[in-house]
């Protein structure tokens, strides 16, 4: 099973500069990472809470893009 994760990168727009996105990763039991999807959002509490709700329902690899995708729209 996975366990979902939080992490930071910085990113660059052209239009608002440098700025700190929040992404999510998948991590093994081993500690790599299965699946990652880098700058959800710039809030992080909104993408730790989609982080939790994956480790909730024990989301599989295959099913995480499609769960994000959903949660967000």
């Amino acid at each position: 099973m996975l366990r979902y994760r939080v992490f930071s990168s910085e990113a660059y727009s052209r239009y608002i500069g440098r700025y700190t996105g929040y992404g999510i990763e998948g991590l093994c039991p081993d500690g790599t990472a299965a699946v990652r999807l880098e700058d959800i959002s710039e809030d992080k509490e909104y993408v730790e809470i989609i982080a939790e709700m994956l480790n909730k329902g024990g989301a599989e690899a295959v099913h995480f893009m499609d769960i994000v995708e959903d949660i967000m729209n």
